[in-house]
């Protein structure tokens, strides 16, 4: 896991939810075929391993402000599925406007597992 264990990606009214609680969020959110298929997958992607390559190179761009927290004052709940909606932007980060640069740099991993 890339993200700290505190680092806060949705907040509501009655609980902030961090990465390691995204399946609590999807069943908060009455959302049961994503919160399926999240734990079908859990347990296989966390067993992946870096992959076995000769050379690694990590290209992307940063600095770019990049979403990576909401807020939904209104709750998670309580709106239909249809206005379901951040209320706003709690926390940025410095990726490419769409995959935040914790992420991005996840291939750097594999250079140092010493298979790049």
């Amino acid at each position: 896991d890339f993200w700290p264990a505190d680092q806060v990606f949705v907040s509501s009214p009655t609980k902030n939810y961090t990465a390691s609680m995204l399946g609590e969020l999807l069943v908060d959110m009455n959302l049961p075929l994503p919160h399926f298929e999240y734990e079908q997958q859990k347990s296989f992607l966390s067993s992946l391993k870096t992959p076995n390559v000769t050379q690694t190179f990590c290209l992307y761009g940063y600095n770019v402000p990049t979403e990576i927290g909401y807020d939904f004052a209104q709750g998670i709940s309580s709106v239909p599925d249809d206005v379901r909606q951040p209320t706003h932007v709690t926390d940025t980060d410095r990726g490419d406007g769409t995959v935040p640069l914790s992420s991005l740099k996840e291939c750097l991993e594999w250079k140092d597992a010493g298979h790049g």
